[in-house]
């Protein structure tokens, strides 16, 4: 119930700034009313819905400066993740990023922005599950949650090809066993992310909180 809602929210079904038709989404999934407002409020504490008296929960609008924050956590775990990659993730998890880089070519190559989106996922969970660094992982997730749904908005064959090469990067330097310089290019990548919301945000009002 709760990760169906949140799916829907952070695949954009659910619009910043919707108001959420419980009844509506009560029928689809075949339950009652207390579940849902259950699942609601957990989601309210996470940021990706607003209780308003009176009027229902509306899924939030994005908020930059917020964004900004768990972009900031993610970039120092995954710049240290990517570093300590380079010198200890077996041959085996640079094979699964290899097969991994070799599916991004081809949702690219066939226009497939959810499969690729999935993908990039795949891509950055690789690195600290093949490190075995559960607790790491639990925080960048809890991050990347209100980061994700922005990043849907970014979705373009323009920025997955950017995205790939990027990647590729990243791999180049744990392939090289240099630790450096796979923490830059996983900063290079993650900063290039933070500047494209930055420039999507200021043309959609409607969708960002005001600063």
């Amino acid at each position: 119930m709760e990760q169906s809602l949140r799916t829907s929210i952070i695949s954009l079904d659910f619009a910043p700034g919707e108001l959420i038709d419980k009844r509506a989404v009560c029928a689809r999934l075949g339950v009652s009313m207390f579940p849902v407002s259950e699942a609601l409020a957990r989601l309210a504490v996470e940021g990706l819905v607003e209780v308003l008296p009176q009027r229902g929960t509306r899924v939030t609008r994005i908020h930059l400066r917020a964004i900004r924050e768990f972009m900031l956590i993610r970039q120092a775990l995954e710049e240290l993740v990517a570093a300590t990659a380079a010198l200890h993730l077996p041959p085996s998890g640079l094979d699964v990023l290899r097969s991994n880089l070799k599916a991004q070519e081809q949702a690219v190559a066939r226009m497939d922005p959810s499969g690729f989106h999935n993908l990039d996922l795949d891509f950055h969970n690789t690195l600290v599950e093949a490190l075995e660094l559960p607790r790491i992982a639990a925080i960048i997730e809890v991050s990347r949650a209100n980061i994700d749904r922005a990043r849907r908005l970014l979705s373009s064959p323009r920025r997955h090809m950017a995205t790939l090469i990027e990647h590729r990067e990243v791999l180049y330097a744990l392939e090289a066993r240099d630790a450096e310089a796979a923490r830059r290019a996983m900063k290079t990548h993650l900063e290039a992310v933070m500047e494209e919301l930055e420039r999507v945000s200021s043309q959609n009002p409607k969708i960002f909180t005001p600063e």
